[in-house]
């Protein structure tokens, strides 16, 4: 399997909280005339489970299958989901951490087609749960055209907290697979909250769109620890990075197919899908715009099944995300002083992976030969500055546009398996 160093630049965790200031604008906006609520739904009916891995304890609820509390061990005040939200949340239409987003078609058909375990919900199927998973058949949730049938687990593996899903081809023709989405959804839903209610409660959470080696962090406004990591486990690349935007139906007032009803704003920026695969939606929706990564499918013979996972843990700080990734087998890079650079500036790269730098691709052009430092000839410790923050030995080269030839727009790495 290769690893993929995607780097781009993000929004600033500080830069975002700086913009915070725009809070009483944007209350000002929301006063004007939120949405109408909608009652209530079944889904707190079913009673919850608990489980607990070493950094992490997690409330799913029965009915769903879906998270109504992810805290950490050592703060259990701190919940990464919106659970104080969860009564208003519990209709029809509103996503939730544990949701599966899924756009297919049949070898024969043309036109793509999309599911959503959120859009209209009925009791999941209860497969095995103990102290330490709980598994379910997502079929009652799904319409009964869908050609896959879908078991989602939650279960702790080696003190992680771990989420797979595996969809299985119960049809006699092939499925294509062109776009899966794991919701990301967290209390960032400032909607209707005072300042101080929303340092207290809410968090900030960022992408790393960087495939196998992709990542979200999720970290509370004060900037104060535990940061929640989600990353990869198995196959699952960080392809896109999807917004569940906020159409409402005209009828019932709930959110449309792919669509959660909370109101997105300065003071909610939505929800966003983890994209595994992104060709339905490159072919269509954004046929025409270049994404991050290439858009991909998956093709599911009959019979057959394919699984995709992540894994959640923590870090202690802000500081400590590099760290903590590192310490979980994570590759991690970090670019001085960034990932956009003048053709006439040298930057530092380092790299902090148990693999190899396979190859180096700038544009759609093939750099020849990845400098002997990026190909773990040498290894060399961090500059101290950056040493106080990133333990470990590091992978260094310093890299200039001209002397590798890199052409204007992006530049990607990919390492080989160790």
């Amino acid at each position: 399997m290769a690893h993929r160093f995607i780097r781009h630049s993000s929004l600033p965790y500080w830069t975002r909280v700086t913009g915070f200031a725009l809070y009483l604008a944007a209350s000002a906006t929301y006063a004007q005339g939120p949405p109408k609520s909608l009652p209530p739904g079944p889904m707190l009916d079913g009673g919850s489970v608990t489980l607990t891995a070493t950094s992490l304890k997690l409330s799913l609820l029965r009915y769903t299958g879906t998270a109504s509390q992810l805290s950490p061990v050592v703060d259990p005040g701190l919940d990464y989901t919106p659970g104080d939200r969860l009564k208003e949340r519990s209709a029809d239409t509103f996503y939730h951490l544990g949701d599966l987003d899924l756009r297919l078609r049949s070898e024969s058909d043309q036109e793509w087609k999309d599911y959503s375990t959120a859009f209209r919900r009925q009791p999941v199927r209860v497969l095995s749960s103990d102290a330490t998973s709980f598994s379910a058949d997502l079929s009652p949730t799904l319409p009964v055209d869908i050609p896959v049938m879908v078991t989602r687990t939650w279960s702790v593996v080696n003190g992680e907290l771990s989420l797979r899903y595996t969809l299985t081809n119960r049809t006699n023709a092939a499925v294509h697979l062109g776009g899966l989405g794991i919701p990301m959804v967290f209390n960032n839903i400032m909607n209707g909250l005072t300042l101080e209610q929303s340092y207290a409660k809410c968090s900030f959470y960022d992408p790393y769109i960087g495939e196998d080696a992709g990542y979200v962090q999720v970290a509370r406004l004060t900037g104060r620890g535990p940061v929640l990591l989600v990353v990869p486990e198995g196959q699952t690349p960080f392809e896109a990075w999807k917004p569940i935007l906020d159409h409402r139906s005209r009828t019932d007032g709930g959110g449309n197919l792919l669509n959660d009803p909370t109101p997105r704003g300065t003071t909610f920026e939505g929800s966003y899908d983890w994209m595994v695969h992104s060709a339905g939606f490159a072919e269509t929706d954004w046929k025409g715009v270049q994404e991050w990564n290439p858009a991909t499918e998956a093709v599911i013979e009959p019979g057959k099944s394919v699984t995709y996972g992540l894994r959640f843990f923590v870090a202690p700080s802000l500081r400590d995300v590099e760290t903590t990734l590192a310490e979980h087998k994570r590759p991690v890079a970090i670019g001085i002083p960034g990932y956009i650079l003048p053709k006439d500036m040298a930057g530092r790269l380092f790299l902090q992976y148990g693999s190899l730098v396979r190859s180096i691709v700038s544009g759609q052009r093939r750099v020849p030969d990845p400098p002997a430092r990026m190909t773990g000839c040498t290894r060399t410790l961090a500059t101290p500055v950056l040493a106080a923050r990133v333990s470990g030995l590091w992978d260094t080269s310093t890299v200039t546009p001209e002397a590798l030839k890199l052409v204007e727009g992006r530049t990607r790495l990919t390492g080989a398996d160790a």
